[in-house]
């Protein structure tokens, strides 16, 4: 197994992750951060082998949600893993539809949500949020607890692409899920925290509660809907008002269509604040093999000690 890529993803605490503090801590290979600033900085709240880790918090949409931006080989069979604190995604109240995306390759992002029993459910979402996500086809290994610290790993070996999640350092109980005949889905790996939820996209002609509850989240962001209000309604006025808002919150497409990107930065505005996820010790190999737990850092060595009467 040859690494690729290699990077403990530590820093001083308080300190926003660059580029250049990236390349300070890479072994192998470069590691860019895209949409970093404020929410991308070195914590010691969550630590691995005593180093402390990359703190990652959402933005409202994808464009200003910090990605750890690595290359996969250019061909042929890859493999990656890294560790990621993972809060309790039930607790947000929305059940599986609170989601978490974590690794965004072009075609598909794997993503997080929490089970009823609250461990790692995972799934694969095309860029269309929307849409219907892509259900493992086989499910294996035993149930893996969020609001820990967990070593994800995935694998793609030309045709299957295979996803293990770990408690921590542990090399057992791992929750293995595997999507077979998955088309190459690209040669870019983005590592993030970007929170959204699982709803249907709303727009004009639409009515009923969940266009209710649309319009009253335009209201509370100052969107004038008189003279209906929240009616239940979608016409052109709540059309108007979520283009509004899609404009000031900075999304790329600024069609009226309340999907769920447009829902999430919406949230944001509103208050819905997520927990932050914590990554650590990214790494990528070219052979589509296991990378396996991080090797903890060797023991500094003993100092020596001095004789009497010995050379200085």
């Amino acid at each position: 197994m040859t690494l690729t890529i290699d990077n403990r993803l530590n820093g001083d605490v308080g300190v926003q992750a660059t580029d250049v503090t990236l390349a300070a801590s890479a072994d192998v290979g470069t590691v860019t951060i895209a949409h970093g600033g404020a929410r991308a900085v070195y914590d010691d709240t969550h630590t691995v082998h005593d180093f402390p880790v990359l703190r990652l918090d959402t933005g409202g949409h994808r464009g200003e949600t910090p990605a750890l931006q690595v290359s996969l080989p250019a061909s042929g069979p890859w493999s990656a893993r890294w560790y990621v604190w993972m809060p309790q995604l039930q607790d947000a109240g929305h059940g599986t539809d609170e989601v978490r995306s974590s690794a965004v390759l072009p075609t598909h992002a794997w993503t997080v949500h929490g089970t009823a029993g609250g461990n790692v459910g995972t799934r694969l979402q095309t860029p269309d949020l929307a849409a219907a996500p892509l259900v493992w086809d086989s499910s294996d290994g035993s149930a893996v607890a969020l609001g820990q610290l967990l070593r994800v790993e995935l694998a793609y070996d030309g045709t299957d692409l295979v996803s293990q999640v770990f408690a921590g350092h542990a090399t057992t109980g791992a929750r293995i899920n595997t999507w077979l005949g998955l088309a190459d889905p690209g040669r870019t790996l983005n590592i993030t925290g970007y929170r959204w939820r699982r709803r249907t996209t709303l727009r004009i002609g639409d009515q009923g509660p969940e266009v209710t509850e649309l319009q009253n989240d335009l209201i509370d962001l100052g969107e004038d809907l008189s003279p209906w209000g929240a009616d239940g309604d979608f016409g052109s006025g709540t059309q108007s008002a979520v283009m509004n808002q899609q404009t000031d919150l900075g999304l790329a497409l600024v069609d009226g269509e309340a999907g769920p990107e447009t829902r999430a930065a919406m949230d944001l505005a509103l208050g819905t604040i997520p927990p932050p996820v914590y990554l650590s010790h990214l790494a990528v190999a070219d052979d589509g093999v296991w990378i396996g737990p991080a090797a903890a850092p060797p023991e500094p060595s003993a100092p020596a000690v001095l004789r009497l009467g010995s050379p200085i």
